[in-house]
């Protein structure tokens, strides 16, 4: 999409690299893009959690410096702590953790 996240970095990326991008299509979904790069149409700049590896036949590439990002989780004031809650957080802020078995509330 114009103006989203990827887009501006990938925009971003390329402009580092000294070459600007000829976008010739966007998508507003993840599917729809990667339907489009499996047919060779094109190529894309996705999340490595949006590859469905197992579901379209697409090759992926590491991009050769990290691209880093800032998340902010957003917890109700007040409301007494949940596991749940608790495990996400603990994931987003330890992402190289082993994730704990929760069972339902």
């Amino acid at each position: 999409m114009p103006q989203s996240y990827m887009a501006n970095l990938a925009q971003r990326l390329c402009r580092h690299a000294r070459f600007e991008p000829r976008v010739v299509c966007r998508f507003s979904n993840y599917m729809m893009t990667l339907q489009h790069v499996e047919a060779g149409l094109s190529i894309a700049l996705l999340p490595g959690l949006t590859v469905d590896l197992d579901r379209y036949r697409v090759a992926t590439a590491e991009l050769a410096a990290p691209v880093t990002r800032t998340i902010t989780a957003a917890v109700r004031r007040g409301s007494p702590p949940r596991a749940a809650v608790r495990a996400v957080l603990d994931a987003l802020r330890n992402p190289s953790a082993e994730l704990p078995l929760l069972s339902r509330e």
